[in-house]
């Protein structure tokens, strides 16, 4: 069977899951300054972008994208 390497691991859709219920969580919350909720998507959109671009890596290898940790 071979391996759809764009599609995203159940990890990493796991993890964006949880990524959109803390931003429910956040913007349940009582509203104490008028930027907070746009600061908070904007990081939420960011570490979207940083687990979605995972498939990215591993469909293009040949970029040499994908590193190691401690390597």
């Amino acid at each position: 069977m071979e391996v759809d390497h764009a599609r995203r691991t159940d990890g990493e859709l796991d993890v964006l899951k949880r990524i959109g219920t803390v931003f429910a969580a956040f913007d349940a919350l009582d509203e104490y300054h008028p930027s907070d909720r746009d600061e908070f998507v904007f990081h939420v959109h960011a570490l979207s972008r940083i687990v979605m671009a995972r498939s990215a890596m591993r469909a293009h290898p040949e970029r040499g994208w994908i590193k190691t940790r401690g390597g």
